[in-house]
């Protein structure tokens, strides 16, 4: 069955959440090409690549090869059925893989997105608290926006004008800029709309670095959850309820984890380990199928591009 030849990086899905000065959110949608569906099918062929085989004829002159969904077989045994995917987190991949779990740990991917405990701060939060005097906060302006930064008992709180003073709960990203997130009592969680230059060592307002509309009737946000989790975490369900406008977000885990890439190890973990019981049922050189993940290792040039083109390949991004 061939790859399917699903063109990438040539659109985004960018939501806008607009909230107005009554609070009251209004979810504006904008596709910016005709292939950004295109595009959100490439991403479901990436994740779901990892748990679909080719269950192959075992008598000569046998049908062609069907796509089975959760279905994987060795030789002519009867399929091994997974009912969903399940995600481990990548310290499951560690014991049998670590050169290569070392690898990833010293890696960009890993810092994506961060709670705010296991980050390291790049940005500028001024003098905490100390014997005989508050917090030193560091002010910025820029673009006619007001910010103030500052750290309190090891919490760190960014005040916008005309917006309200809101904690940093999470990092993102660590190579040219860091951001930072807040979680809101909706469960959204909101980027806010300053960045840390690293190579500067300056604060900048997002204006400079994103093209964002001039809508001074309008508290214009950026929420995480909504535009950027399919680069920045791996297995997030959104877990939006419209009955209630809330968020109740999940995920494996923040960042780019193992599974974002090889797809979900659940099913790997477990006939390898019985690999390991039993070394007489391993086949000598086991393919993707049988090992029940994705291996860019035996993937063809087109599934390996697919696979990273989505995040790396070039695309029109209003974020």
């Amino acid at each position: 069955m061939p790859w399917p030849r699903v063109p990438l990086g040539v659109a985004t899905l960018a939501v806008l959440t607009s909230v107005s000065r009554a609070k009251q959110p209004v979810v504006k949608l904008q596709l910016h090409s005709a292939g950004a569906a295109s595009r959100l099918a490439a991403l479901l062929l990436v994740q779901i690549l990892p748990v679909f085989s080719l269950v192959a004829p075992c008598q000569p002159g046998a049908s062609p090869p069907s796509v089975r969904r959760w279905t994987f077989t060795t030789g002519c045994q009867a399929p091994l059925v997974s009912p969903q995917p399940t995600y481990l987190g990548s310290p499951a991949c560690q014991r049998c893989h670590q050169s290569s779990y070392d690898t990833w740990r010293r890696t960009l991917h890993v810092q994506m997105t961060k709670p705010i405990a296991d980050a390291r701060i790049e940005g500028d939060f001024g003098a905490p608290a100390a014997p005989g005097r508050g917090a030193v906060p560091v002010k910025f302006s820029q673009n006619g926006r007001a910010y103030s930064f500052e750290s309190r008992d090891g919490h760190y709180f960014v005040t916008i004008s005309r917006s309200g003073t809101f904690e940093v709960h999470y990092t993102l990203g660590a190579r040219r800029f860091q951001g930072y997130l807040s979680k809101l009592p909706d469960g959204r969680i909101y980027v806010l709309p300053v960045f840390w230059h690293n190579e500067s060592k300056r604060w900048v307002d997002w204006k400079e670095i994103t093209p964002i509309p001039d809508d001074p009737d309008h508290d214009l946000r950026q929420i995480w959850n909504v535009t950027c989790v399919n680069c920045h975490a791996t297995n997030l369900a959104k877990n939006f309820n419209p009955a209630t406008n809330t968020y109740a977000t999940t995920w494996t885990e923040m960042g780019i984890g193992c599974e974002a890439c090889h797809g979900p190890g659940a099913a790997h973990v477990a006939v390898t380990s019985e690999w390991e019981k039993n070394p007489a049922a391993k086949p000598e050189d086991p393919t993707p199928a049988q090992l029940q993940i994705f291996s860019q290792n035996q993937a063809t040039p087109r599934q390996v591009f697919d696979t990273c083109g989505y995040c790396h390949g070039n695309k029109n991004n209003v974020f």
